[in-house]
Order: C-alpha cells, then sequence, then structure tokens
C-alpha cells in the first residue's frame, strides 16, 4: 500500500475512527490501555508506510504536547473532569486523550491534507466539530463538563478553534 493512494488514506481516517472508538469504549470499561494500544499499533504501521517519517514524527510530537498543553488545563482549571491512569495518579490529562492528539496528528498530511493552508474552512471545521466529541465523552461517562453543556461547548470551541488555526499553521511549515 502506497503511502499516497486511496487505500492508505482510507487506513488512515479509518485506524483514526478505530483507536478514538477504541479509547472511548476502553475508558468507559475502566480499561485505560485499550485507546493508547490501538493508537501506538495504529501509528507503528504509519511510520511504516509513509515517505516524510521525521517531519511526520515532529509534527505528531508536536500534536501531542499539544494536547497535552491543551488538556490539562482543562483539567487543572477544571472546565473538565477525565477518566484515566494519569489524571488519577499526577493530576494531568489522560495518556488516552493526549495520543488522540497524536492521531490527529497523522491524519494532517494524508486523509485530512485537504485543509493544510484552509483557515477559512478549518478553524471554524475544528471550532464546531471537534467539541461534539467532548460530548460523545460526556455520554459515554468518561469526561464530565463542570460547567452547563453550552457554556462547555462555547469554551472548548473557542480553545479548538484557536489549536485547529495553530495545527494547520504549523503543519503549513513541514
Amino acid at each position: 500500500m502506497k503511502y499516497d493512494s486511496k487505500a492508505f488514506l482510507f487506513f488512515n481516517i479509518f485506524s483514526f475512527y478505530i483507536y478514538w472508538w477504541a479509547s472511548f469504549i476502553g475508558v468507559s470499561y475502566g480499561y485505560y490501555y485499550y485507546g493508547p494500544i490501538f493508537t501506538l499499533i495504529y501509528l507503528v504501521l504509519h511510520f511504516i508506510l509513509i515517505k516524510n517519517k521525521l517531519n511526520e514524527f515532529k509534527f505528531i510530537i508536536f500534536c501531542t504536547i499539544s494536547g497535552f498543553i491543551v488538556e490539562t488545563p482543562f483539567l487543572k482549571f477544571d472546565i473538565i473532569d477525565y477518566k484515566g491512569v494519569l489524571t488519577e495518579r499526577f493530576d494531568i490529562a489522560p495518556l488516552w486523550i493526549m495520543l488522540l492528539w497524536s492521531g490527529l496528528g497523522s491524519t494532517f498530511f494524508h486523509s485530512f491534507k485537504w485543509i493544510l493552508g484552509n483557515y477559512k474552512l478549518g478553524i471554524p471545521l475544528g471550532a464546531i466539530f471537534t467539541p461534539l466529541a467532548y460530548i460523545y465523552g460526556v455520554r459515554f461517562d468518561i469526561i464530565s463538563f463542570s460547567y452547563p453543556l453550552l457554556e462547555s461547548y462555547v469554551i472548548l470551541s473557542i480553545v479548538w478553534g484557536f489549536a485547529f488555526f495553530l495545527l494547520i499553521y504549523v503543519a503549513d511549515f513541514f
């Protein structure tokens, strides 16, 4: 499978949803490592198949650190309460959500390539649709909001609009 083939693009986006669901379902049953295991297996396969390994590795590390920087203050400022081992032991964002950021980073140069340089579309998509994933997290009882739903959605929309801007901006340099 070539890294730029339609089959790889399908593998890229399909895998994103697989480890996303593995994370949500695993955490909801107390198996905090299901999502991270699926994500790490996917990332190994991803790096075997892609061409520009070093640049993409740097971008995925940037996304993972960004996830830590965004998600941990959500926890510290009592905006979101997460279930997870790191949250319970160290009061930081759980591994499963930081690795979802890693996985998101792996899509930017492949199945989400169309978003690169497209700030007018990327920022609203991040601001509108990404907070919906958090609402699913609430429904799966893996996170909880400290504020009413609408207020939480607005906070997440602002943060994710900016986060998508930043991710697109940084990805454009690779």
